[in-house]
């Protein structure tokens, strides 16, 4: 039976490295070199569920990166008031330093970005696009489908989606705002963390910008996390749907 450790993550920030020193050498020998740290870099699965990382031997500490999904925009619609969907928001960026045992099964899912809302020309109530999924960190404590309990990172929900302009007042759909670690049982505070940008309003012609997450763990796809643009109000299909959000991405470095 595994320790259980767990964390969500949602929005972006730069991997971390934990960084091992070599011994000293003489002076002969030049200078001190640094262990380039490794990293494990994890996306959406289509197939799988949980994903399954085992810390190596030696390892007693983890640096967890993560960004979560960013939220769909919202559709344009084509009505007499000629409206652009809102941008979603995007997903938060946590970064968490947890102690962990060699050999320990860590699960791990991450999640997709909303998708963008569909088009339906005149029924605005209708063309809201979904909210992003978060990316869940955690350690295996009886498989992959029913993996431990405990928490080791938390980065809030994924971005919201954005709506349309006629629909809504609010200015686009919010960015993910929270976030948490826990490390073997005992709850830490994030190294670093930065919250998902908001979706922006949309005008009568043009879509919402999305909102953006930053800054992007290394090895994470560009785009990670970002809330997915508006639709612009058109007869037009593919122009009045709103764009998808990024996907979230998870990166363990040690």
């Amino acid at each position: 039976m595994f320790a259980s450790l767990r964390g969500l993550l949602t929005g972006t920030v730069v991997a971390g490295l934990l960084m091992g020193v070599l011994p000293a050498a003489t002076a002969a020998a030049g200078p001190v070199q640094m262990a380039a740290a490794k990293r494990k870099v994890f996306l959406p699965h289509k197939s799988r569920v949980w994903q399954i990382f085992t810390v190596p031997a030696g390892v007693t500490a983890l640096t967890i990166d993560a960004v979560g999904g960013g939220g769909g925009g919202g559709a344009g619609t084509w009505t007499s008031s000629y409206d652009g969907g809102q941008g979603g928001g995007a997903g938060a960026v946590v970064r968490c330093q947890v102690a962990v045992r060699p050999r320990m099964a860590i699960a791990v899912q991450v999640g997709y970005g909303g998708n963008g809302g569909p088009h339906f020309r005149h029924d605005p109530n209708r063309a809201a696009g979904l909210g992003g999924q978060t990316a869940n960190v955690q350690s295996e404590r009886r498989g992959p489908s029913s993996p431990g309990s405990g928490l080791v990172a938390n980065a809030g929900d994924g971005g919201q989606s954005g709506y349309n302009n006629e629909s809504r007042t609010t200015a686009g759909g919010k960015g993910a705002t929270r976030a948490s670690c826990v490390s073997l049982g005992q709850k830490t505070d994030p190294v670093s963390f930065t919250a998902g940008g908001d979706g922006q309003d949309g005008n009568d012609v043009r879509g919402g910008a999305g909102g953006k997450a930053g800054p992007i763990p290394a090895g994470c796809p560009k785009g990670s996390g970002a809330g997915g643009k508006g639709g612009h109000s058109a007869k037009d299909k593919k122009l009045a749907e709103g764009h998808r959000g990024g996907n979230a991405c998870v990166v363990l470095s040690w």
